[in-house]
């Protein structure tokens, strides 16, 4: 009797949505800047490039950020996401990043002198380049006599975002090659996404702080 070998199948990588765990925060009330974050459970495993090539396919991922989700589940914007038209991006353009560097850019993109403020906001003092990583490590709120205005709930977002247990990719500057029609609309101050893959991978988080 001769017995033939059973071919394995592969199983795509499968992302699941905790509807709990959609979390949008201005930075400031009177801010035009925000950070959004999508988490999502990860029902099979898989090495990082096909985690993140199962985020970029994921219903919720296309989205516009020009304005607020109705359904984090669903397609709200078809080829659209954020500046960028979707079908143009691939894993190959979220690039490693560590903590550190990912602390530091969004530290300056927080508190950048020349982001938008209300007019009749007082001028918000810069802060020691040390604040932002010590309430990230303590997970404290950042009070209005370190920075005028910033929303308390920042810091711990950007803590368990960035905590140096997870892996983390930057989603590269796609202007020039996937910029859609109106992309310009979101990012006027600034675009970074992260995706932040848990230690062991059972969980992806997506990061995306900017404007409209």
């Amino acid at each position: 009797m001769i017995f033939k070998r059973r071919k394995e199948t592969v199983q795509p990588v499968g992302l699941s949505f905790r509807s709990s765990s959609l979390t949008a925060v201005n930075l400031d009330p009177g801010d035009c800047r925000w950070i959004d974050v999508l988490r999502y459970s990860i029902a099979r495993g898989g090495d990082d490039r096909e985690i993140l090539r199962a985020l970029i396919a994921t219903p919720g991922y296309a989205h516009s950020y020009a304005r607020p989700r109705l359904n984090p589940t669903r397609e709200e914007s078809e080829d659209i996401h954020g500046p960028y038209r979707r079908t143009h991006i691939r894993e190959s353009h979220y690039r490693r990043i560590d903590s550190a560097a990912a602390r530091e850019e969004l530290h300056d993109w927080i508190f950048d002198p020349d982001a938008l403020s209300p007019a009749d906001a007082p001028p918000t003092p810069t802060p020691d380049n040390r604040v932002l990583a010590e309430m990230i490590a303590t997970s404290q709120p950042i009070t209005t006599d370190d920075v005028v205005h910033l929303s308390p709930d920042v810091p711990p977002i950007l803590e368990w975002i960035l905590d140096d247990s997870r892996r983390l990719y930057r989603l590269d500057d796609l202007r020039e090659i996937a910029e859609h029609d109106w992309g310009w609309v979101v990012g006027a101050l600034g675009y970074i996404e992260i995706a932040s893959i848990s230690a062991d991978g059972s969980e992806v988080a997506l990061l995306v702080a900017s404007d409209d």
